[in-house]
C-alpha cells in the first residue's frame, strides 16, 4: 500500500472513529492506531496531510 493510501485509509478511519456507534468507532479507531503504528505516521503527519484539503 502507498503512502497516499494509507493516509486517505487513515483518513476515512479517523472519521468514521466519530461514529454514534460505539463499537464501529472503537474498531475504526484501532485500526486507525494499527496502521499509524506500522507505517509509522503520526498525529502531525495526518494534519500536515489535510493542510492541502484545505487550499
Amino acid at each position: 500500500m502507498s503512502q497516499k493510501a494509507v493516509m486517505e485509509r487513515l483518513k476515512k478511519l479517523i472519521a468514521l472513529s466519530r461514529s454514534s456507534n460505539a463499537h464501529e468507532a472503537a474498531a475504526a479507531l484501532a485500526r486507525a492506531q494499527q496502521l499509524m503504528r506500522e507505517h509509522k505516521i503520526t498525529e502531525d503527519d495526518l494534519v500536515l496531510s489535510n493542510m492541502g484539503d484545505i487550499a
